[in-house]
Formats: C-alpha cells, structure tokens, sequence
C-alpha cells in the first residue's frame, strides 16, 4: 500500500474521538452524533477529518462553539460546522430554543379562523 494510504487503515471511530476530546467536550459529542448516524461509521471518517482539519484555520474555542451551535441541529456534518464558523455564528449568543415567529401578513388568516 502506498505511504499517503496507510493512514486511512488508522482512522476508526476512537480515532477521531480522541483527536475531538482535544478540541472539547461539543466537539467531542459533535463527532460522536456524526459517527453515530451511520450504519458505516467509515462514510462519516472525511467528514470528521475535514471538521477537525478547521483547526488549521480556526482556533480551538470557536470549534468548540461551532459544535456546541450545531449539536442543535438534528441532523450532523461538515457543511454545517463550514456554515457557523464561515458565518462567524460561533460567535453570537446562543439560544437553547430557536425562535420561530410567524410574520405579519394580510394573507395570514391567523388561529382564531379555523375555531
């Protein structure tokens, strides 16, 4: 096997753990939740790699934040760690419950409608 390969035959899921228990605690779980969804933990490994390769251009605590933002959502992946900390949304307060509003419009009849 080539050289550049025989990295890949290291990778397993306690890999990337290990290497996520560096970053935190959210990171940690982050990479637990994307391993986890899979029934083949392998499909999820360059997915993991590339969340923790973010450390090359961001440091630990806004990864950190980033996990803790995304562990939110319910479904986990590279895109979305990609969004929050290209968007710098690690960065603003975060709020356990999302806020979901329905705007004012004419056209919205409204609850007291359908009684």
């Amino acid at each position: 096997m080539p050289s550049t390969h025989r990295a890949y035959q290291q990778w397993s899921p306690q890999h990337f753990e290990d290497r996520a228990r560096q970053v935190g605690s959210c990171t940690l779980e982050y990479i637990r939740k994307l391993l986890g969804q899979y029934s083949y933990p392998e499909v999820a490994y360059k997915q993991a790699q590339g969340i923790l390769a973010f450390l090359k251009q961001y440091d630990r605590s806004r990864l950190e934040n980033a996990c803790k933002r995304a562990l939110l959502y319910h479904k986990a992946s590279y895109h979305t760690i990609e969004n929050i900390l290209k968007n710098n949304l690690d960065m603003e307060e975060l709020n356990q419950q999302p806020e979901l509003t329905i705007p004012e419009h004419n056209n919205i009849r409204g609850g007291s409608h359908y009684k």
